[in-house]
């Protein structure tokens, strides 16, 4: 009874978090689920990415409705995603699920301090024009997946 209350309680945040920030809580799961659940590092990821589809497809339906999504710029990114995530989790089941739990740690890292840095750089204003060329969201979506 208990580890239904803390998986729902755990979907809960994660899901709230996710819809917030628009990261499908994949990027708190995964560590969440490696220590609060005792899972590895490969066994985290894929649950992380089972738990993240249904709310990644609502957040993009309420999002949808608020802001017209090109598919022009979606389907690059969503194609090299897509084909690159499966090259990435053919690999991923290989690693040492030691070595990817501190290259996941190495990655949090990272964006963490990018994104601190970005606070302090100077940034062109938003925009919902694409600054690069669309053929470069396959690119994106290559690295993405």
């Amino acid at each position: 009874m208990i580890e239904w209350l803390m998986y729902i309680v755990l979907g809960a945040v994660l899901g709230t978090v996710g819809g917030l920030f628009g990261i499908g809580g994949g990027l708190i799961a995964i560590p969440a689920l490696g220590v609060l659940f005792g899972l590895d590092q490969q066994l985290a990821q894929g649950t992380a990415l089972v738990m993240v589809v249904p709310n990644v497809m609502l957040a993009l339906w309420r999002y949808h409705q608020r802001n017209r999504i090109e598919a022009r710029h979606a389907v690059p990114l969503a194609a090299a995603g897509f084909v690159f995530a499966w090259l990435g989790s053919l690999w991923a089941v290989g690693v040492d699920a030691r070595a990817m739990r501190i290259g996941f740690v190495a990655f949090l890292v990272a964006l963490a301090a990018w994104n601190v840095l970005r606070m302090f750089m100077k940034t062109a204003q938003p925009s919902s024009e694409l600054r690069h060329p669309w053929p470069w969201l396959g690119v994106l979506g290559s690295f993405s997946g």
